[in-house]
């Protein structure tokens, strides 16, 4: 004879797990192609007018003397010009904004192709150095508009 089978009801017993406190930090890294040759440009440039200020001293006229600084001829205003161009490409470079650096970048290219294009006597900016600050300036603002910005993410968990 077959006996009918009961349901088997398992026992659970109620355990508490008390969680030790932690710490969890998270960290964000990011890294733009066009960040780093931002900063770099900003730190030519910034040099270079510094340098050229300098030599051509602010006590006179600042579209005089011309002076060479790297074998390019400089003014005193090509210098302050060339320093807050620096310091723009700088600021949106440490920055790493991807439209910061598409905008600044196309606005010193713009600038510099205008000078390149019709040089101004009181700047003595040279043809071949304003088309190098073109080519960089042109290269920096498409890998920003290209060139995705890598993330890293990493988090930390350690007990306190």
């Amino acid at each position: 004879m077959i006996q009918p089978t009961q349901p088997v009801i398992p026992v659970v017993r109620a355990t508490s797990v008390v969680a030790a406190p932690v710490r969890r930090s998270m960290a964000w890294r990011t890294f733009s192609p066009a960040a780093v040759l931002a900063v770099l440009l900003a730190i030519f440039l910034a040099v270079m007018g510094a340098v050229a200020v300098i030599r051509a001293g602010t006590e006179g006229p600042l579209d005089e003397p011309i002076v060479a600084v790297a074998g390019f001829d400089h003014t005193a205003i090509l210098g302050f010009i060339e320093i807050g161009a620096g310091i723009l490409l700088l600021a949106v470079g440490l920055s790493r904004d991807r439209g910061g650096l598409l905008f600044v970048s196309i606005l010193v290219a713009v600038a510099a192709l205008i000078a390149a294009i019709e040089p101004i006597e009181a700047l003595a900016v040279e043809r071949s150095f304003a088309v190098l600050i073109v080519i960089a300036a042109a290269l920096i603002a498409a890998l920003a508009a290209l060139v995705p910005t890598m993330w890293r993410t990493t988090e930390h968990v350690e007990p306190i």
